[in-house]
């Protein structure tokens, strides 16, 4: 798949806070009958356990690429759970099998005692829409952009680490294909962290945090490019994706720490 422009930004208003990117109902009817069905799934495993259900990312926003994009869940537990692994596992097999212009599915399972994290507020906050539930968003505070939109340059180093320990031992090609596409828009979106303040805006969409990225760091497009290139068509050879991280991972550490610690 070729690299095209698309993604929005979020909405900033005049004191800088980030407004909410998530259109609730869906706008995009494919989408809108596999929401529905993951719903069902959650509500039928996990029962009166469920508080409430968000959805996030392209798919919230009405922007979903098929064949490309995730669909991103917040379920909100009363209490924890057991099985979650397994639930995951058979709910993306089945639903990636029954609709295959849905990329894959993620699923982040929190429990009342989460919400005080001001990650997982921030999150809800600003890119989550209420599916299912007890909508608990309009209680939490507004964000700016600032050290609480950092989501990944402190995990950075470490991503990184535990990512390439994890492609040197893994044989699956497909596998080797979901590592590489989760790396790459790791690097793509922490980037983009290093200069968001700068550049006074807040997107998770990878092109825009690629754009930003080089806007100010021209000297890096061509790697970058890269990066984006194979977040989107992932590859299994694994020389290709360590010499794509290698010849990013020094510098944005090196941006981090100047600008995000």
């Amino acid at each position: 798949m070729e690299i095209k422009r698309t993604g929005k930004f979020h909405i900033v208003n005049n004191i800088g806070e980030i407004q909410n990117s998530s259109i609730i109902p869906i706008q995009q009817s494919e989408y809108k009958t596999v929401l529905d069905e993951i719903k069902n799934e959650i509500l039928s495993h996990f029962k009166n356990n469920v508080h409430s259900i968000y959805i996030r990312g392209s798919v919230a926003k009405g922007i979903a690429i098929p064949f490309v994009s995730d669909m991103d869940f917040v379920v909100l537990l009363k209490n924890k759970a057991v099985n979650i692994d397994d639930f995951e596992i058979i709910t993306d097999e089945k639903i990636r099998t029954k609709y295959h212009f849905v990329n894959g599915i993620e699923f982040f399972f929190i429990t009342q005692d989460d919400v005080s994290d001001s990650k997982i507020q921030f999150l809800l906050k600003t890119q989550c829409g209420c599916i299912f539930g007890n909508n608990i968003i309009e209680k939490i505070r507004n964000f700016k952009i600032g050290k609480d939109a950092y989501s990944h340059s402190g995990d950075f180093n470490k991503d990184v680490q535990n990512i390439t320990e994890e492609l040197k031992t893994e044989e699956n090609e497909d596998e080797i294909k979901s590592i590489c596409s989760w790396i790459m828009k790791r690097i793509i979106r922490t980037s983009f962290e290093t200069v968001m303040i700068k550049d006074n805006s807040y997107t998770r969409d990878l092109y825009l945090n690629y754009e930003v990225f080089c806007k100010y760091h021209p000297n890096k497009e061509m790697e970058m490019r890269k990066a984006l290139l194979l977040a989107i068509n992932p590859t299994n050879n694994k020389a290709e994706i360590t010499s794509t991280i290698n010849g990013l991972f020094d510098y944005i550490q090196n941006e981090i720490n100047k600008k995000c610690i």
